[in-house]
């Protein structure tokens, strides 16, 4: 057997020294790259998780749309909107001036003094676009049923709307009356 000298004790236990310092060292590496791809697992299982959670919500949303398709009913309503007539068009304005000149004709045959029958041409807007209109101010006496055949003429034409109107009584009678009304005639261009 050999015996070791001091110096060479020495130099074995510097060794040592120094392999238990490496080994302590890698032991600590290892440990902690260890402990980050735990953590970093953890992250990426939650992540996972989320994903996984927000794949199902699209899908739910999904299948709840499918479920609720009304797109086919939406279509259907389409269709038969499209079926239906088109709105009258506008009267022109020779059917609008035809339509002034009955009021006038109708008074005469009902013997309804017109004292006010004022006709002028103007654009009146209506919604976002501006049509050309005859304005009408009216003022005529006479009976109610004569007054009621007025408005039942103005009734009939499609584009004729009254602005305002007003029925006094006049005295002197039981069945005499004062009826004043503005009136828009709009006719196409």
């Amino acid at each position: 057997m050999q015996q070791l000298t001091i110096r060479q004790l020495i130099n074995l236990l510097r060794r040592v020294d120094r392999l238990s310092l490496i080994l302590g060292l890698t032991i600590f590496i290892a440990t902690y790259y260890g402990y980050s791809q735990y953590q970093l697992a953890g992250e990426m299982g939650e992540e996972l998780d989320a994903l996984e959670r927000r794949f199902q919500v699209v899908q739910d949303d999904l299948a709840y749309l499918e479920a609720n398709d009304e797109t086919a009913a939406l279509n259907a309503t389409l269709e038969r909107e499209k079926a239906q007539p088109q709105p009258v068009s506008l009267p022109t304005r020779d059917q609008a001036q035809v339509f002034s000149a009955d009021i006038v004709a109708y008074a005469a045959g009902q013997q309804l003094p017109l004292t006010t029958f004022d006709r002028i041409e103007t654009l009146v807007p209506v919604g976002n676009q501006e049509f050309p209109t005859l304005h009408h101010s009216v003022q005529t006496e006479g009976s109610r049923e004569a007054l009621t055949g007025i408005l039942q003429l103005i009734g009939e034409f499609p584009s004729a709307r009254v602005l305002d109107l007003v029925f006094s009584r006049v005295g002197g009678g039981q069945d005499r009356w004062l009826m004043a009304m503005e009136l828009d005639v709009i006719y196409g261009r």
